[in-house]
């Protein structure tokens, strides 16, 4: 065999090796990504940019609010408590969150009185 015909023939297998398909995935850095900083809640039946590992059920909280009552921070007493329960379950979010209300006249008294439920279910995000 000559030389000079297997010196061409060595470097067009290289060349065409080269330009095969490289499987990089086994290579590639897998990084897992971080739980969110901040409980979220949402309306929404998941979070965009977010997938749902775990549900961790249904949860309500529920306050009464009768006539002069600060109802904005009955409100935010009651976002507080979910927010502790939801960590304490090790949930990142309550998603679905609906408010709903039913009203009573309460004996006795001028006022008619509420009672606000705050429900979702709480999910652990990846």
């Amino acid at each position: 065999m000559q030389v000079t015909t297997l010196i061409p023939a060595i470097l067009l297998v290289a060349n065409l090796t080269a330009c095969l398909p490289q499987d990089k995935s086994a290579t590639a850095p897998v990084t897992a990504k971080k739980p969110p900083e901040n409980f979220m809640i949402s309306t929404l039946p998941a979070l965009p940019g977010w997938d749902i590992k775990e549900s961790k059920g249904m949860y309500c909280q529920m306050f009464r609010h009768i006539g002069e009552d600060n109802y904005g921070a009955q409100f935010r007493q009651a976002m507080a408590a979910i927010e502790e329960e939801g960590k304490k379950s090790g949930a990142h979010a309550l998603i679905n969150f609906k408010v709903t209300a039913a009203t009573y006249e309460v004996q006795g008294a001028k006022w008619s009185a509420a009672t606000v439920n705050l429900c979702g279910d709480f999910v652990v995000l990846a």
